[in-house]
């Protein structure tokens, strides 16, 4: 039987503002392309934000595990059209490196970071990656109003919140670790005022 582990979170962000998010991760499906993916979604100071990724667990040849991840972000001073979607792939060696990796892939890739200068700062602080590339991005990452906070400020809270409230042993404890030290090592640091959530029961849906 498919479960579908659905939390809702709200998190304080820097500046102060509430947002509502959830954070969907599937234990198990029936599609060997499905089992483990993550949906997060928020409005940010009255700009949307989405963030969903999956996994291959074994690529035609096998060897590694291929995370695939999409970033939209909805500025909402553009009114109703929103940035070109960004979407990234990352071949890991294990399932916490390509869930981490592709989060912080995309992050960087909307702060318009270099992919290949990505790769070196994340196999350096190490996690297990073959290979980055990045199948779609506005050129010049997204543009986002100034803050604070910053765009990678606000998006390393969301995930980083957003993995902390998943039940023990739902599935993030091995990858929150890789995140927050990837996230470090490519200079993103989320906020001092970023806290999971509190007595927030979490759902469990058959």
């Amino acid at each position: 039987m498919k479960r579908v582990l659905v939390i809702g979170l709200a998190v304080v962000l820097s500046f102060g503002v509430l947002a509502t998010d959830t954070l969907k991760m599937r234990t198990a499906a029936a599609m060997p392309d499905d089992r483990h993916s993550i949906s997060i979604t928020t409005r940010i100071a009255g700009n949307t934000v989405a963030l969903s990724q999956h996994l291959v667990e074994d690529r035609p040849g096998g060897g590694c595990i291929v995370s695939q991840t999409r970033l939209d972000v909805c500025v909402q001073a553009s009114g109703p059209d929103c940035s070109r979607p960004i979407n990234v792939r990352v071949d890991a060696y294990d399932m916490p490196s390509a869930h981490a990796a592709g989060l912080l892939l995309a992050i960087g890739v909307a702060n318009a970071l270099d992919p290949n200068a990505i790769l070196i700062g994340l196999r350096q602080a190490g996690l297990a990656i073959e290979s980055v590339s990045v199948v779609e991005a506005p050129q010049g990452g997204v543009s986002y109003p100034p803050g604070p906070p910053t765009l990678a400020t606000a998006l390393v809270d969301l995930v980083d919140a957003s993995l902390a409230a998943d039940r023990p042993g739902g599935g993030c404890d091995e990858v929150k670790p890789l995140f927050d030290v990837g996230a470090a090592a490519l200079g993103f640091q989320p906020s001092c005022l970023s806290q999971p959530p509190q007595n927030v029961p979490p759902q469990v849906q058959p």
